[in-house]
């Protein structure tokens, strides 16, 4: 038969149920190297108390001050991050928003991947395999995270809250 009439040309390969079980693993396992982390850092952002001028929430962690709002009196780029991971794990998303707008989209997308990797982990089904990185994700992260910022700024400095004294 011609391949227009139904037929193709693609051998038909089969699995070995040996393989096929290793590879459900490695699936299993998959998942669960990407919720595992995720789900640390949700955790973590849930015991630590939002700071209330949006910034610093990590110096509970042991961490230093942001240098930078120190020197300028402005936020960094990542300035608000934690505190908005942290106001996300209370339920507060619009204050997660107000505080850092990209920390709140990057706590959702966390969320998301804990998700998206436990029920991987669970089910075995390749959930995270369409998700490889590709090269323009790091521009749109980058993007995110200068939109963030500037967006912090400018609430900031429409509410008097900025510069920082």
């Amino acid at each position: 038969m011609h391949p227009a009439e139904g037929q193709c040309d693609q051998p038909i390969v089969r699995v070995s149920p040996v393989l096929r079980r290793a590879g459900q693993r490695a699936v299993r396992l998959t998942g669960l190297a990407v919720a595992a982390p995720c789900a640390a850092v949700l955790v973590l952002a849930a015991m630590l108390h939002p700071d209330s001028r949006g910034y610093d929430t990590h110096t509970q962690l042991g961490l230093p001050p942001c240098g930078f709002v120190q020197r300028t009196g402005l936020p960094c780029p990542t300035c608000g991050m934690t505190t908005a991971f942290s106001h996300l794990m209370r339920g507060r998303p619009l204050k997660a928003l107000r505080t850092q707008p990209f920390g709140a989209v990057l706590g959702v997308a966390t969320i998301l991947a804990a998700a998206a990797g436990f029920w991987q982990a669970v089910s075995g089904r390749n959930v995270l395999g369409r998700l490889r990185p590709r090269p323009w994700w790091f521009w749109l992260l980058g993007a995110g995270v200068m939109v963030g910022w500037a967006a912090k700024i400018a609430i900031g400095l429409a509410t008097g809250e900025l510069p920082i004294h």
